[in-house]
């Protein structure tokens, strides 16, 4: 029987077919069709499908959930392929896109985890949603002239195919959006963005772990959701115009060892940077926001310089960080427990240690701790827990009883500022001369006061020798 028995024609479109056995073998669509009609091959038996020249258009699903397709000849002047055309026809492995092509609709080849593109034609000007979700794609670049990638068009479930991808990405430079989870589970290595680009989507390089390299174009302004999640990158600037980093944009990329901020940047939302291991950040005067655990698990992380336009600090911000040289504006002190910025007072700790070994004046600041004017020396340890202020010390004094030379003091941030404030006096009437250490005291009672004065006020809950 002649295979034109088998199909329904229209006005020169094949509508359908009719019942057709297992494994059928090759169809040949008849030279002088002109049109494949919605859906009018899905489901089929067919192992081969040759299209003729003749065909100018082909409408969504006509070749949906064929499981039994391996190869598709497509006609040459084919300019569109629409959307679910080859979708779930998980037994195809060829497919020949035609010179003449300029879009390929939402999940046209989606689920064809068979089939393996090397290059697609530069004609192309537009993929769509899911285009290519799951296939296999092992290429270089991208068509120059394709100015639009949809949602997930390239991504796969999973790192599917670990030694495949795309090497090094390049674009059309009217390209200026690349949408949520476009090349999601990709493995190339290297990135180059357009300089029209504005915006990355949600998930759209995440779980892409094999990328080290990348450049981000000037005119960037939202890197939004996950955007970057689970990468290998270790080196990434942000660009001039880039204004929000995203929900865990660049969480879980554990080589991260360097970043650095722009001036425009407004906002670092929640987990943007969670387990990176970078040492030091430094925030620029724009960012108002710096979301919940936005640098959790930083372990890496001692020096933070934040900006005074900084307005909020979330949840946990900094928890597992160990930031020995941070400073927080006035405005941010409330947010600092919060946030987990806990090593704050080990540098006002540092400073007070520092500037009494400086100027030489443990003596007067035991008679000022201890009341008794004796002037003795000793070794002390300078604390802060639960809002109180511990200092220990371990006089150097013959006469003492041994089972009394170690004594500790709690004080309230109201009675060590009495302290500071009549130390800081003593040298005013003794130094009045030596201008720098006056300022030098000045400034340190000044910072003290600024921090202890924002410490909540708790019963001290170490009462005991040290």
């Amino acid at each position: 029987m002649d295979q034109k028995d088998f199909l329904r024609i229209e006005n020169g479109v094949v509508i359908g077919y009719e019942d057709i056995p297992e494994n059928a073998g090759t169809l040949i669509i008849p030279d002088g069709v002109t049109g494949i009609g919605k859906e009018a091959f899905s489901h089929c038996n067919y192992s081969q499908i040759i299209i003729p020249d003749s065909v100018e258009s082909i409408e969504a699903g006509a070749f949906y959930n064929c499981q039994y397709l391996e190869s598709v000849s497509l006609s040459k002047g084919l300019k569109a392929i629409p959307e679910n055309c080859f979708a779930y026809c998980d037994t195809l492995f060829s497919v020949k896109l035609p010179e003449t092509l300029e879009e390929i609709g939402d999940d046209a080849f989606c689920e064809c985890f068979s089939l393996l593109f090397h290059e697609l034609p530069e004609t192309l000007e537009k993929i769509g949603n899911k285009a290519f979700f799951h296939c296999g794609i092992e290429m270089k670049r991208l068509p120059a002239n394709l100015k639009h990638i949809g949602a997930y068009a390239f991504a796969q479930e999973t790192t599917y195919f670990p030694d495949q991808g795309i090497e090094e990405l390049s674009f059309s430079e009217d390209l200026q959006e690349i949408q949520d989870g476009a090349f999601q589970y990709c493995s190339f290595k290297s990135l180059r963005l357009p300089s029209s680009l504005k915006r990355i989507g949600k998930n759209a390089f995440k779980g892409c772990c094999k990328l080290t390299t990348i450049v981000l174009p000037d005119t960037l302004e939202e890197i939004d959701d996950y955007a970057f999640y689970e990468s290998s990158l270790k080196v990434v600037q942000m660009p001039v115009a880039l204004r929000r980093i995203g929900k865990y944009a660049f969480a879980e990329s554990r080589g991260l060892e360097w970043i650095k901020f722009n001036s425009c940047l407004e906002e670092i939302d929640d987990g943007a940077f969670k387990n990176c291991k970078f040492q030091k950040v430094s925030i620029h005067s724009c960012v108002r926001r710096i979301g919940a655990w936005a640098f959790d698990g930083c372990s890496q992380l001692n020096y933070i310089l934040f900006p005074l336009s900084l307005q909020e600090i979330g949840k946990d911000a900094f928890r597992g960080c160990h930031l020995s040289h941070s400073i927080l504006p006035q405005e941010m002190k409330q947010f600092a427990q919060k946030a987990n910025i806990n090593d704050y007072s080990e540098n006002i700790i540092e400073d007070i240690i520092e500037y009494l070994s400086d100027w030489n004046i443990p003596g007067i600041f035991m008679d000022l701790l201890t009341g008794n004017g004796s002037g003795c020396e000793g070794n002390y340890r300078i604390r802060i827990k639960n809002g109180y202020i511990i200092i220990s010390i371990d006089f150097h004094e013959p006469d003492y009883d041994p089972d009394d030379m170690y004594y500790t003091y709690h004080f309230s941030p109201e009675e060590f500022l009495q302290i500071m404030n009549e130390l800081r006096n003593i040298h005013v009437r003794k130094y009045k001369e030596k201008n720098t250490i006056i300022d030098s005291v000045n400034r340190l009672y000044d910072k003290l006061a600024d921090y202890l004065n924002n410490l909540p006020k708790q019963d001290p809950q170490d009462t005991s020798s040290q």
